[in-house]
């Protein structure tokens, strides 16, 4: 009996170990904050959106009343730095790594606000260009090409790969529905 818990300890002991080294990497330097999201960012890909539309919706469903996922964001900490073991190793399992799971949900939702953004500006532009037709008044007339010029502008910046956006516009009503607005 006494052998048969000293096995289960040293087997125990030796699956820690070994998670440890198949998930650490050595560095002769730690890495800054700011090098580990250069490591999990780059466009996000179809297989991607695949693997994580059903994933997403499963974590948060299966996690949603134990975590605050307010707390979860590149702009405070990584997602690996806060997550409990459980849930790292739950998305390992599944085939992510932890901050490319939380940077794919989170450039996600930028796309969306980036779509929408755009698409607002050209309402507004067809709005104020219609305004502008109908103006008589030279300082209204100003202020309305003023107005349609900021929405240019807008409309002009590129904050996103192209591919990403075509791929998110393609699925946005998917993504919406699983991750919301």
């Amino acid at each position: 009996m006494k052998k048969k818990i000293e096995r289960t300890i040293i087997l125990f002991l030796a699956l820690i170990g070994l998670y440890h080294v198949t998930t650490c990497s050595i560095m002769l330097y730690p890495e800054t904050k700011e090098e580990k999201i250069i490591k999990y960012s780059g466009p996000i890909t179809q297989d991607e959106l695949a693997s994580f539309l059903p994933l997403w919706r499963e974590f948060f469903s299966k996690y949603a009343d134990k975590t605050d996922f307010s707390s979860i964001s590149f702009t405070q900490n990584l997602p690996s730095d806060v997550l409990p073991f459980n849930m790292k190793l739950w998305l390992r399992s599944k085939g992510w790594e932890t901050n490319r799971f939380f940077f794919v949900e989170q450039r996600l939702r930028d796309i969306i606000n980036y779509i929408n953004m755009k698409r607002h500006a050209k309402d507004v532009i067809s709005i104020m260009n219609e305004a502008l037709d109908k103006e008589k008044n030279a300082s209204t007339r100003e202020n309305i090409k003023n107005v349609i010029a900021t929405q240019q502008n807008v409309l002009d910046e590129q904050k996103s790969n192209a591919q990403e956006i075509a791929l998110v516009e393609k699925h946005m009503n998917d993504i919406i529905n699983v991750i919301g607005k």
